[in-house]
């Protein structure tokens, strides 16, 4: 992991592998958090409620196998971050963006919304990856973002088949 310090705004890039993990186990997360703070929004649509159920299945499922990797490599892997308190500090934009909405109950109103949704965020993250990936020059950080490319366009594919 390498900083820029240059402008106003510190810069952190180049990964390892280690570092990849963390980032993506933050991601998914971040996810996990959003979807449930949407389930307490008392959305009344069953069907809705089973579709945000499914997409924060998938995420936790994402973020198991990042950890299983983070386990593994936690021992061999120098990664940096500081007590994981970086990856607190990282806004990937990806979940942030809806944050703030006043009314998440509203955001669906129907089953196809909220996977169509879940899509979306899917693309999101694969954008975030791909933009990290720009910015890492090691090849254990990129073969690891790579990784978690691949991952999230399977994931992108189930819930694309869920809309058919």
């Amino acid at each position: 992991m390498k900083f820029d310090l240059s402008s106003d705004n510190i810069k952190v890039y180049d990964f390892n592998a280690l570092q990849a993990y963390k980032i993506g186990r933050h991601l998914e997360e971040e996810g996990i958090n959003f979807y449930n703070n949407i389930l307490k929004g008392q959305i009344k649509d069953p069907d809705v409620n089973d579709a945000i159920r499914i997409l924060i299945k998938e995420e936790k499922k994402h973020f198991e196998i990042l950890q299983n990797k983070i386990e593994a490599l936690a021992t061999r892997e120098e990664d940096g971050f500081e007590e994981e308190d970086l990856e607190d500090f990282l806004d990937t934009n990806v979940v942030s963006h809806f944050r703030d909405l006043k009314e998440k109950k509203d955001i669906f109103h129907n089953r196809r919304e909220a996977i169509e949704f879940g899509i979306m965020m899917e693309n999101r993250s694969i954008m975030f990856y791909k933009a990290l990936l720009k910015h890492t020059d090691d090849l254990s950080g990129k073969d690891a973002i790579n990784e978690l490319i691949a991952q999230e366009s399977i994931h992108l594919m189930k819930l694309k088949e869920l809309t058919k």
